[in-house]
């Protein structure tokens, strides 16, 4: 699902591909994301969506949840990291596991990043503050 704010193309700020199914955890990352006014939030709901749209948009992050319906984040992580045309994004996954094992183990899966749900705006924030312009 794409954001109503999306403008297509012409749109030159950077995309942030948000890949979540719960409602809540989409609208405060959207509610976060609109104190960056130089992104785009674009919205999978489910992995299949996420892949097809980081493969399509070249995202500038991805945000991205591991329990998903149909595949799961972790199977995204690694099909992100298997192909040619996404294997550079940059992946923050944004989860309620907080075990440092796991952390640990997706970070050295692929993962450039982890954020434990509930998401501190703040860190969510300084990590959106480090996502470049398109071309920057």
């Amino acid at each position: 699902m794409r954001n109503a704010d999306e403008e297509g193309a012409a749109d030159a700020r950077a995309v942030v591909l948000h890949v979540e199914d719960n409602a809540s955890n989409r609208k405060l990352v959207a509610l976060v994301l609109s104190r960056r006014p130089q992104l785009r939030l674009v919205e999978a709901l489910d992995g299949e969506t996420g892949l097809a749209l980081a493969r399509e948009l070249r995202p500038a992050l991805i945000l991205l949840d591991l329990r998903l319906p149909g595949i799961s984040g972790e199977e995204v992580l690694d099909a992100l990291r298997s192909d040619p045309a996404t294997a550079g994004a940059r992946i923050v996954i944004v989860s309620a596991e907080a075990r440092p094992v796991e952390t640990a183990r997706l970070i050295d899966r692929g993962a450039d990043g982890y954020l434990v749900k509930p998401v501190d705006v703040q860190g969510l924030l300084d990590l959106l503050d480090t996502v470049e312009a398109p071309g920057g």
